[in-house]
C-alpha cells in the first residue's frame, strides 16, 4: 500500500513513506519523508485501494489519528451536454 503514492516517474524507494495501522480497523497513518510526496498524494486525490474510496486527511501530527474526521471527500466531475445557462467560468 505504501507504493500507492510513489510517482511512476520516480525510482521505487518505498522508504519515503511509512504506514502504520491505527487501532484494529481500516485506518492507517502515513508519514511522508518528503513534503513533495505529501503534496503529490493530496493533489491527486481522490484515491481508491482495492476498489474502495481511500479518504485522506492531513494533520499537524498532534491529533489522535483515530479521532480525525474522515466524513468528507472532494471530487472533480465532468458533466457533458449541460445547457449553457448552467455553465460558469
Amino acid at each position: 500500500m505504501k507504493g500507492l503514492w510513489i510517482p511512476k516517474d520516480d525510482p521505487p524507494d518505498r522508504s519515503r513513506i511509512t504506514a502504520t495501522r491505527v487501532g484494529g480497523g481500516n485506518r492507517f497513518l502515513f508519514t511522508f519523508k518528503r513534503e513533495a510526496d505529501l503534496k503529490w498524494a493530496v493533489k491527486g486525490s481522490p484515491w481508491t485501494f482495492d476498489r474502495a474510496l481511500f479518504a485522506i486527511a492531513v494533520t499537524d501530527g498532534r491529533e489522535d489519528p483515530q479521532k480525525v474526521a474522515l466524513n468528507m471527500q472532494f471530487f472533480w466531475i465532468r458533466l457533458r451536454g449541460l445547457p449553457p445557462a448552467y455553465l460558469q467560468d
